[in-house]
């Protein structure tokens, strides 16, 4: 539904400013949408200007198309961070459970099914010099696999970064889903945090529970170049907390701006409303429908203590560029999905 930036309660006090700058770092890189391409020039202009020039380059430049579900109801959001575990390079008593890189002849964005999350755990990688480095164990390594990336600190005080170098092709299933459906946890009581608590209390049945989600990921060691960023994006950009926004590719380019309006949880249960403008630079196979986002929250445990909290419904606002043709979806749409 088409909207003037005026409905967007918030809108007046937004930094675009700081969205502006997340968009450049898209611009700078292969993979951003065509119609936002042709947008880069102006936008690096507009960065020149401050505040209001920032401002007047969104509104002068896109439409606002809330996006909503067939029933008409608001969008869904979740949101996702960068762990920051202990490590090694090489297997032991304290660390013994190995994040894999890429198979030889597997090409990182092939679909095609592979070997399943409980043959790989079972051994049939192992010994075959895939293992990039050892985290303290599978609960931790499965974690990791959710958010598809980690900083390491190994054990003579570096930092080693591990992000996303592609996935078994196949399915996704919501671990948390299942439990709640067996009527091991309440669906209330859910939470990444309820979840890593159930499977450490449960040490017989975690490997079972956690092999019900067949995909696996595998990584490539990356450098910390930016501590202040977080870990590269699908589209190649470094993420930045609060800003950028994994997207269903299906329905949005990289690069396309998005506002978010919604109440989010902080860590210690406070209600915070959430307004802002972010970018879509990340994808990933659980977010599914155009009324569906994950926002990137930073690195560390505090960022992850957020993220696991965030299942909330959200306005999704599309910021559609004002020389494309508007897409065919723009009305009602599939029911957004969860995880």
């Amino acid at each position: 539904m088409p909207l003037a930036f005026a409905d967007l309660e918030g809108w007046s006090g937004e930094r675009h400013d700081e969205a502006l700058e997340v968009l450049l770092r898209s611009c700078a890189r292969a993979g951003i949408g065509r119609e936002m391409a042709r947008l880069c020039p102006a936008a690096k202009q507009a960065a020149q200007g401050g505040r209001a020039a920032a401002r007047a380059f969104f509104e002068a430049n896109f439409r606002p198309l809330r996006i909503t579900s067939k029933d008409g109801r608001a969008g869904f959001l979740t949101a996702y961070y960068e762990p920051e575990v202990d490590g090694s390079l090489r297997p032991g008593a304290q660390f013994a459970a190995p994040l894999y890189a890429l198979p030889p002849g597997r090409k990182a964005g092939s679909t095609a099914p592979y070997l399943t999350r409980g043959e790989i755990e079972a051994g049939a990688l192992a010994g075959k010099g895939l293992e990039l480095v050892y985290v303290r164990d599978r609960i931790e390594a499965f974690f990791i696999h959710i958010q598809g990336s980690a900083r390491i600190r190994l054990e003579d005080g570096r930092v080693l970064r591990v992000g996303f170098a592609g996935k078994n092709g196949q399915p996704y299933t919501s671990i948390g889903k299942v439990l709640v459906d067996a009527g091991l946890i309440d669906r209330k009581e859910m939470s990444a945090q309820r979840l890593r608590q159930w499977l450490h209390a449960n040490p017989g049945r975690a490997d079972e529970v956690m092999a019900q989600n067949r995909s696996f990921i595998f990584f490539r060691r990356l450098a910390v170049e930016d501590p202040a960023l977080g870990p590269v994006g699908a589209q190649g950009v470094p993420l930045t907390s609060g800003r950028s926004l994994a997207v269903d590719r299906n329905f949005y380019d990289f690069g396309v701006p998005v506002w978010l309006d919604s109440v989010l949880p902080e860590v210690d249960g406070r209600p915070e409303v959430f307004r802002r403008l972010m970018i879509a630079q990340d994808t990933g196979s659980a977010i599914l429908g155009a009324a569906r986002g994950d926002l990137f929250l930073g690195s560390g445990a505090a960022a992850g203590n957020r993220a696991g909290l965030i299942q909330h419904m959200a306005d999704f606002v599309v910021l559609w560029p004002n020389e494309a043709a508007l897409p065919s979806w723009a009305g009602p749409l599939p029911a957004a999905m969860t995880r």
